[in-house]
């Protein structure tokens, strides 16, 4: 039966991750331990149809999923593993996680970050990337925070981890690509990147290494380019695994609508595919493109919107800044959030602690130490009762009482009731 959750099942967990530069998706790793041999998980395929959508819930500290109606689709029997990009993950904001020195470093690929964990995450300087490393071992509660729901499945395959190795399985839950990697990102045009003995590589859905090539960092393909690091720079691949570009970059954003934010040198802005640099301007960072515009940061520190021709759409203005979803961009102004249309008006208020972009109409917010969801005239569809929630995908959204994670639809009915 489904039932509104109790104001009573709420305590406060943490902040939420949002963090500047033009960063996205990716990539996004899926951290999922397993319980079972790979040969129990060859045969566990379910028989439930694998046309739907997944969603990962906990039972008896295993992790497993459901289908949008709340039932299970594949038996909780993986267990969760503590990462920092597990995280990022459940948040839907793609990263990358390397060692470095000692260190779990991520990075992450949106624009807004809470205010409240800048000083729990240290910057790590001479980091050739564009947008920031932050390291999550310094912080205990981050990494236990970081024991989310993971394994999110993309393309009709989620990672992860059996007896310590990592592979793939399908929506049926079962292994479709054996555990052999130290570690497996997302699928994206279809492809995934995968680490073995310290050298990232790209397969494909039938688990084929492809391009004969290994790199030192390889994120996830976006319009059918890839960032990788090979040899110490920065280089772009298409998808038959050939430099897209002549030369290296200091910097190197993903692509979105046709164009990416990069440095070389002294010279920063938008580069085609072709390696032309299209637009360039006042500013020193830049997002990524959607519906037309990007959000872009002047060296006195204040974000607004540009075009494709390079004009200022939205004048410089704003604290912070993250790329337009579904019609609406979220805007910083001094400590608190809100959001903007096209023409830059705001249509909602700062007023909240932090925000998600919205999607599937609807956008998470931080009220105070309560998490929520609000419509775009900004309007209370969900009250701010939780200790963390996510955005909504495919119908449903994750939220986070003292009970666990559970799910509710668009209407704020629980499909499945917090549990650990």
């Amino acid at each position: 039966m489904r039932r509104k959750l109790s104001k009573r099942k709420v305590t406060s967990l943490g902040a939420c991750v949002f963090l500047l530069a033009g960063l996205a998706v990716l990539f996004t790793v899926a951290v999922v331990g397993s319980t079972r041999s790979a040969s129990a998980h060859q045969s566990a395929a379910s028989a439930v149809p694998v046309d739907q959508p997944r969603f990962r819930v906990q039972q008896a500290g295993q992790w497993g999923y459901i289908d949008p109606a709340g039932k299970i689709a594949i038996q909780p029997d993986y267990a969760a593993l503590p990462d920092a990009v597990a995280l990022m993950d459940q948040l839907g904001i793609p990263g990358s996680a390397y060692q470095v020195a000692g260190r779990t470093l991520v990075i992450p690929k949106k624009n807004l970050l809470d205010p409240a964990l800048h000083d729990r995450l240290a910057q790590v300087q001479g980091m050739d990337v564009l947008g920031a490393y932050f390291d999550f071992s310094k912080d205990a509660s981050l990494m236990n925070r970081a024991r989310v729901p993971v394994g999110r499945f993309y393309e009709g395959l989620a990672a992860v981890n059996v007896d310590g190795r990592w592979g793939y399985i399908n929506q049926s839950g079962k292994l479709m690509i054996p555990a052999s990697y130290d570690r497996a990102d997302a699928f994206a045009d279809g492809y995934a990147a995968v680490l073995r003995n310290g050298k990232w590589a790209y397969v494909n859905h039938r688990g084929q290494n492809m391009f004969n090539r290994s790199f030192e960092a390889a994120f996830a393909f976006r319009e059918g380019v890839a960032r990788i690091r090979a040899g110490g720079q920065w280089k772009y691949i298409d998808t038959s695994g050939s430099d897209l570009l002549p030369f290296p970059l200091d910097e190197a954003g993903d692509f979105s609508e046709e164009l990416a934010f990069a440095r070389v040198g002294d010279k920063q802005g938008y580069l085609d595919r072709k390696g032309q640099w299209v637009l360039s301007g006042d500013y020193v960072r830049g997002g990524m493109f959607k519906d037309g515009l990007a959000p872009v940061m002047t060296a006195g520190r204040k974000w607004g919107y540009i075009n494709k021709q390079g004009a200022y759409a939205i004048e410089p203005q704003f604290d912070e800044a993250d790329a337009f979803a579904e019609g609406l961009a979220a805007v910083r102004v001094e400590q608190l959030y809100g959001f903007i249309d096209s023409s830059g008006k705001l249509v909602i208020e700062p007023r909240f602690r932090t925000v998600f972009p919205f999607s599937d109409g609807l956008a998470a917010v931080k009220n105070g130490d309560k998490w929520g969801y609000v419509s775009p005239s900004g309007e209370w569809v969900a009250e701010a009762i939780y200790d963390w929630a996510y955005p909504f995908r495919d119908g449903l959204a994750a939220v986070e009482t003292e009970d666990g994670l559970g799910y509710i639809d668009r209407t704020g009915n629980t499909i499945w009731a917090p549990s650990r």
